[in-house]
This record gives structure tokens, C-alpha cells and sequence, in this order.
């Protein structure tokens, strides 16, 4: 019977069933049971053979390496029109999900490694961990354990060289965590966002106008919303036309500063803190006053700011170039 069973193809799934006569058989090979059964054992020997061919397995792993990088989820590749491009296009079984998964800690090894010797060629999280509470004490152990994680074994010296910038926003919290790790780490430079510092003057800029930053307040009728805001512009119309123009001529700039802030190729951020500062103090009137005071305090809390200044001015050649036209 084994042998009538290879015949028709039962090998999948003739374990537990015992045939007597030859009909039997042949009944049972044309129900969905078996009929599923065979597909699911052809499928499961395809991505067996998948495993062990080397040339299709570096396919698998470049295509979970590719997935990484552009941040697409593992599971979009179970969706049946990409399937069916990938296999159209590149002549290969493509692997399921779980085979994508697999290759995973060998890229993350991989990855770790190149970092680890040649230093990281673009950010990468080192560590993702819930805190139940922030404070100081906390994120300066959370950082703490991403370097001796990211660099097991090596002294808190070699450590030092290669740990050089932390950058965190102004929180409190934040800048106390900075300065403690300055004492395991001395040559560390702590910089806050300049973009979340910029914002924060341009909150000072909307609470020296308060005409034209005040919401309209209505009950969500359209219509009594233009009654309120043709009314609010009929009484009070001359203020609100000298601060929509004093907005105009002298802040619109701090909007296209904060968006230039967030670009992550932007490398000389003081060159545009410089520019924010002489724009503000082009007009010695009370406003500007206010708005330079506020940058400047902005600035005082970013602890090492003017430390990178002067190291990128080195680099750019511009402190060679105040030195020789002083001398001359």
C-alpha cells in the first residue's frame, strides 16, 4: 500500500489513514483534504529548497536589507501584487515573511559592526526603552547603557573619543543629565535643538501681538464666525493692521529659519542663529529688544553651543581668517 500510496501523490497526508481496497484510495485523493494537504507539503518542500540554496537565501537577505532601509514593514511583502511583481521581474521564489525575519540579526550584527569600527554613516537607534519616570538620573543611565551596549569592553577614555556631541532638548532634566555625563565623559559637548529654541522665540514674537494671534471663539456657526471676525476687524481694525504689518516687515524671516533648522543636511545652524541675531537688532525699538532677549536666553541654555561654533569656524577656515585681519 506505501507504494500505491506514492503513486497517487498521498505521501502528505497518508499517515493515519489505512486504505484496504484500492477505491479507497482513490476516494480519498480527490477530497479538498488531500487536495490541501499536497499544495501546503509542494509549498513548504519550495521554501525548504529556498533555505538551503545559497544564491536564493543572499536574495532573502538583501531584500530584508533593502526593506530595512527604506523602513518598509516585513509583512507588506505577503501582499499578493508584490508578490507576483517580484516573481514576475525577478525570475526567484520570493520569501515569505518569516524567511525576511530571519535575516534579520545577521544585518543587525553586520550593521553594529561597521559602526563600531568606522563610526556610524547615518543616525541609527541604539536603544528604545519606556521610562516610568523622567528625570535626570534616568536618561543619564539610559544613555550610559546605549554606549556600553554600542561599545562592550572598552574603557570609559576610549569611550570619551568617541561619544563626542549629545543633542536633547532644553528640558531641564535634560541639561542636568548632559552635565552629569560630563563627568564620565569630560570632552562631551552638549547642544540643544536649535529649531525647538527658535520656536520658542517665536512663541515670545505671537505674545507681543495679541491682536493677531487671537483665535476667533464661535458656537461652529459659519455665519456667526464671519459676523465675530468682521466685527473684531471693524473695532479694532487700526491696531490690528499695525501689527499684521509690523509682523510682516520684521519677524516672516524667523518661519523660514525654523523650517531650514529641521533639515538634517543642514551642517553651519550658527551661521543662521548669526543672521536671526542681526536681522533682530536691525531696529533698536522695544519689540526687537524683547525678541534678542529671549534668543539670547534661548541661547544661554544651550550649554555648548558656542563651543561648536568656534570648532566649525576652525573647520570652515573663517577663525584662520579673523586671526589674520587682526594682525594686519
Amino acid at each position: 500500500m506505501p507504494r500505491i500510496a506514492r503513486d497517487y501523490g498521498t505521501k502528505a497526508c497518508s499517515k493515519g489513514y489505512e486504505f484496504k481496497i484500492l477505491s479507497q484510495l482513490v476516494q480519498h485523493v480527490s477530497t479538498e483534504l488531500h487536495i490541501h494537504a499536497v499544495r501546503r507539503s509542494k509549498t513548504e518542500k519550495k521554501t525548504q529548497q529556498l533555505m538551503t540554496q545559497p544564491v536564493e537565501n543572499e536574495f532573502a537577505a538583501d531584500m530584508c536589507k533593502a526593506f530595512l532601509s527604506a523602513e518598509i514593514p516585513m509583512n507588506k511583502i505577503n501582499n499578493p501584487t508584490i508578490r507576483q511583481f517580484l516573481e514576475k521581474y525577478t525570475k526567484k521564489a520570493v520569501p515569505s515573511c518569516s524567511t525576511l525575519r530571519r535575516n534579520i540579526p545577521e544585518i543587525y550584527t553586520e550593521i553594529f559592526e561597521g559602526i563600531r569600527r568606522y563610526g556610524p554613516s547615518k543616525p541609527h537607534v541604539l536603544m528604545s526603552r519606556e521610562l516610568k519616570v523622567s528625570n535626570n538620573s534616568t536618561i543619564s543611565q539610559l544613555i550610559l547603557d546605549a554606549l556600553v551596549f554600542l561599545l562592550p569592553g572598552e574603557r570609559n577614555e576610549k569611550i570619551s573619543k568617541k561619544c563626542v556631541v549629545l543633542l536633547s532638548d532644553a528640558a531641564a532634566y535634560m541639561l542636568l543629565a548632559g552635565n552629569n555625563l560630563k563627568g564620565t565623559y569630560p570632552d562631551l559637548l552638549h547642544t540643544t535643538f536649535h529649531a525647538h529654541g527658535m520656536n520658542r522665540v517665536a512663541e515670545t514674537i505671537n505674545s507681543l501681538f495679541p491682536l493677531a494671534n487671537q483665535p476667533v471663539l464661535t458656537d461652529g456657526d459659519p455665519g456667526s464666525s464671519q459676523r465675530i471676525f468682521m466685527q473684531k476687524i471693524l473695532t479694532e481694525l487700526n491696531t490690528l493692521q499695525q501689527e499684521l504689518a509690523c509682523l510682516s516687515a520684521n519677524f516672516t524671516f524667523i518661519v523660514q529659519t525654523i523650517t531650514s533648522l529641521e533639515d538634517r543636511k543642514l551642517t553651519l545652524m550658527h551661521r543662521l542663529i548669526d543672521t536671526v541675531k542681526k536681522r533682530i537688532d536691525v531696529k533698536d525699538l522695544d519689540v526687537h529688544k524683547t525678541v534678542r532677549a529671549k534668543l539670547d536666553s534661548v541661547l544661554q541654555k544651550n550649554p555648548d553651543f558656542h563651543k561648536l561654533c568656534e570648532i566649525s569656524n576652525v573647520l570652515t577656515g573663517k577663525a584662520a581668517e579673523s586671526q589674520m585681519s587682526w594682525q594686519q
